[in-house]
């Protein structure tokens, strides 16, 4: 009989240290399961949310973009008008606008990738030239002629924006690099 109670009492004791280092090692891989997939959520949360700021930084640098597109057009019909008083004081706020241009300009740079640098530098340029264009169509005149002055360096600006926005759409659209 003591037999018995001894192989039993073996085979209860073998049972619950199997059943206890079972219990251990679901337990243990379930930790680690857990532990991959917050990692997994936090990356995917990270690249969302590097996604979006660079969209969000894109999106703010071709708004202003349209915004001194339309500016300068806004100068040239007052120009034509014979507005001096509008044509000083937008002249007078030149370097202010040029100012937070290369604020948003250097948001774009410091959101990456480094694959947009050379379109948003592009549009810059094509800036400046305008900007030059146009004060050079104002100070040496004539007026009536100062559309055909600039039309170049405008196409320019819309040909370096719409390059700007095909490079940031595929920054966005790669894996890896848009966020």
């Amino acid at each position: 009989m003591q037999e018995t109670v001894l192989i039993a009492l073996t085979t209860g004791v073998l049972t619950g240290v199997t059943a206890l280092a079972a219990s251990w090692l679901t337990s243990r891989g379930n930790v680690q399961a857990a532990q991959a997939q917050a990692e997994i959520t936090a990356i995917n949360h990270r690249q969302d949310r590097t996604r979006e700021l660079r969209r969000a930084a894109y999106a703010d640098f071709l708004a202003y973009a349209n915004e001194l597109h339309y500016l300068a057009h806004t100068v040239v019909g007052h120009a034509i008008a014979g507005d001096q008083a509008a044509v000083a004081s937008i002249r007078a706020k030149r370097i202010e606008i040029f100012r937070e241009f290369a604020r948003r300009k250097s948001i774009v740079h410091l959101e990456g990738p480094t694959s947009l640098e050379g379109a948003t530098l592009r549009v810059d340029h094509a800036f400046t030239r305008l900007a030059d264009e146009l004060t050079r169509a104002l100070d040496e005149g004539p007026l009536d002629g100062i559309k055909d002055a600039i039309r170049p360096a405008a196409r320019d600006v819309t040909d370096a924006a719409a390059h700007f926005l095909r490079e940031a759409r595929t920054a966005l659209e790669t894996p890896g690099v848009g966020g």
